[in-house]
Formats: C-alpha cells, sequence, structure tokens
C-alpha cells in the first residue's frame, strides 16, 4: 500500500494510471483510466455523492470467488469479471459468451428446421412407398 502524496501533476497518463494503481491495488487499471479521462473531460463535473467519497480510505479487494456450473447452460452476463478466478462444470463443457450463445442458438435452430424438413420428406417418403407396396399388392391378387 502507497500513500497518496497529493500529487495531481504528471507528464503523461499512464503516468497517473500507475501512481493511483499503485495507491488502489483493487481498483483495475480500466477503472482508474476510465475515470481520468472523465475528470480531463468533465473538469467541472463532479460524480454524484463525490462529497461522501472518502479517497483516504483503503478499497478492500474482492475476495476470489469460485463458480460452479451445474446445469446445462448458464450465461453469464459479465464473463470478464476479476472476482471469478476458476470457474468449474461438472460435465467439462465450454463457457461461451452471450453473444456467441446467440449465434450458436441460431444454428441450432437452423438446423432443427433442416431435421424436421427431412424427417417430414423420410415420413411422406414411407407413406408413398407402403401405399405403393398395398397397390402392387392388390395388383398382384388380381
Amino acid at each position: 500500500m502507497v500513500i497518496d502524496k497529493g500529487k495531481n501533476t504528471f507528464d503523461c497518463l499512464e503516468d497517473a494510471v500507475d501512481y493511483f494503481a499503485k495507491i488502489y491495488e483493487a481498483v483495475p487499471h480500466t477503472v482508474i483510466r476510465e475515470a481520468i479521462e472523465y475528470c480531463i473531460k468533465n473538469p467541472d463535473k463532479y460524480p454524484e455523492g463525490y462529497k461522501d467519497i472518502n479517497l483516504r480510505k483503503v478499497p478492500k479487494p474482492k475476495q476470489p470467488k469460485e463458480k460452479v456450473i451445474e446445469g446445462a447452460v448458464e450465461i453469464f452476463d459479465v464473463p470478464d469479471d476479476p472476482r471469478v478466478k476458476m470457474i468449474k462444470h461438472k460435465e467439462g463443457a465450454t463457457l461461451i459468451t452471450a453473444d456467441e450463445a446467440i449465434e450458436l442458438q441460431a444454428k441450432i435452430d437452423e438446423a432443427l428446421k433442416k431435421q424436421e424438413k427431412d424427417d417430414e420428406a423420410k415420413h411422406k417418403r414411407e407413406l408413398l412407398d407402403e401405399k405403393l407396396r398395398l397397390a402392387k399388392a392388390r395388383v398382384a391378387r388380381k
């Protein structure tokens, strides 16, 4: 933990991000970068409840958690959650994002429609063959 020295001028954005990343170890670099960029673009705006924010208080890092998937499919809203260090699936299935799941579902739906058409055509063919056999049997009896 580095003590904040009250430094407020930096040579470049990377220096500022590195400086604040050392102070707030639990905060990801992207969050720090976005906060700095917001402050640069909007110097007169403050976030909601800014008077209640205690910058001297050290943020506690969230404890890593283990996620066990028990069902067949589970979609994560935030697949890059830094708290989820390990993801296990009882069946050893592959994890995919929501966008990939949508694409996969579209392909599955298309394949099912094609299979239904093929099954329907096969069923019609079987009915036609059966009627043909019955017709041949009637002709052979006469």
